[in-house]
């Protein structure tokens, strides 16, 4: 079963061209390792303050997560992130569940997001 992580880091002021584009080239460098099936970057909302990005990455497994830090692409990269970054990553694995469009509907309450509801009520 596939596995998600997120993963957010503040860049050091100054330094976000840089790290976006060092994050898009270890991307492209990362799907070598096998295991990894999708990265994508969430960057703040223009005109923010913010300097907080976003990363989440999709593993084909455990193993393939469990390995990843010890690759040579993740290794390479998390010595140039410490030197772009302040303090260190922060993530977690994701729960995905039944994803489900909802129009017309701004936002689910937590406890319809959990039912797997989503507003989507007969």
């Amino acid at each position: 079963m596939p596995i998600h992580i997120a993963i957010t880091r503040r860049v050091r002021p100054g330094c976000e061209t840089e790290f976006q584009q060092a994050l898009r080239e270890f991307f492209q460098a990362s799907f070598a390792h096998g295991g990894v099936l999708g990265a994508t970057m969430i960057v703040p909302p223009p005109r923010s303050d913010s300097r907080e990005f976003g990363i989440v990455r999709k593993f084909s497994n455990r193993e393939a997560l469990m390995a990843f830090p010890t690759s040579p692409e993740y290794l390479e990269w998390n010595q140039l992130a410490v030197d772009l970054t302040e303090g260190s990553a922060r993530g977690g694995t994701l729960r995905l569940g039944k994803l489900v469009h909802v129009p017309r509907r701004a936002a689910a309450t937590a406890a319809e997001m959990e039912d797997g509801d989503c507003g989507n009520r007969g």
